[in-house]
């Protein structure tokens, strides 16, 4: 019986062996790399849009909650949410704000402000029957509207 060490037998891979592995693994990455990218920008896309909703959803519910009046705005890609008080003129915060581009890269266009009466019915000033925002990133457009009801549709 021969011993594998002794002279004869190698062990380990050749050279050629090893550059195969390594173009191999080049091309897998080349084709997977931007369907990657792909992937994640719908993703964050989907995220804002996520996140758009759920500060609709609170707006609503602080109206509806504390039977004010609550605004839902966005401004330059910063949604948060307004509660107008009894008496006075100082509004107030209700939640953090969310910098939609900060946290997801994304652009968002609609309404800058949607009006939340204390029974969670919505008053649309400008936008007509329903308030259409549009969430953009990298190509990648996802929409969400809220009718005049409040009902979100995406």
């Amino acid at each position: 019986m021969k011993n594998p060490t002794e002279a004869g037998a190698v062990a380990g891979f050749s050279l050629i062996e090893m550059l195969m592995v390594v173009v191999l693994i080049g091309v897998v990455t080349l084709f997977a790399y931007p369907r990657a990218g792909l992937v994640l920008d719908r993703t964050q896309a989907g995220g804002a849009r996520t996140t758009l909703v759920n500060q609709f959803s609170t707006a609503r519910v602080a109206a509806r909650t504390s039977n004010r009046t609550t605004v839902f705005r966005l401004a330059d890609n910063v949604v948060y949410i307004e509660r107008r008080p009894f008496t006075g003129t100082t509004k107030q915060l209700v939640g953090n704000p969310q910098d939609l581009h900060r946290i997801y890269g994304v652009q968002v266009s609609g309404p800058d402000s949607i009006v939340v009466d204390p029974r969670g019915m919505v008053v649309l000033y400008s936008s007509g029957s329903s308030a259409r925002y549009v969430v953009t990133r990298a190509g990648i457009t996802d929409t969400v509207v809220i009718n005049s009801s409040g009902r979100v549709i995406r």
